[in-house]
């Protein structure tokens, strides 16, 4: 792997570009620095050289980049905030002060145990929220 790096990093940049369109199919950006050439080139050859990611991983990898365009992975990137169990939630609207408690598996309102402070908001306002944000746990989304 060594020999392979100082192989790399004495290349000329045409050398380099070359060998980044064998591996990835196609002429590099025009703005890749010489470092990110080298890089590239030598993660692509150490893949080939001990199996690269498995097919489980290649189709996992493929689904979660689906689910990011499509919106159905937001969860997993903006998570919802943790509340510890015990914590007392006030929210005012519409001049009435609404009291959620964190539990362990959930909130309790109203003498009722809710799955998501999203349930209990839409109960309140009868039309779907954030919960987080609509107990000002998280900032709303614009």
């Amino acid at each position: 792997m060594n020999d392979m790096l100082k192989k790399l990093e004495t290349a000329t940049n045409e050398a380099l570009k070359e060998e980044w369109a064998q591996w990835i199919g196609q002429p590099p950006p025009k703005s890749t620095s010489r470092d990110h050439f080298i890089r590239v080139i030598a993660w692509h050859r150490q893949a080939k050289d001990q199996g690269g990611l498995s097919g489980d991983l290649k189709r996992r990898l493929r689904q979660l980049a689906e689910d990011l365009e499509s919106g159905k992975a937001q969860r997993l990137l903006n998570p919802p905030p943790k509340v510890k169990p015990g914590t007392m939630i006030i929210k005012t609207w519409q001049g009435a002060e609404h009291r959620v408690m964190a539990l362990e598996d959930g909130f309790a309102f109203e003498g009722k145990t809710w799955k998501s402070l999203s349930m209990i908001a839409r109960e309140i306002t009868g039309t779907r929220w954030n919960g987080p944000a609509f107990f000002g746990l998280r900032k709303a989304s614009s």
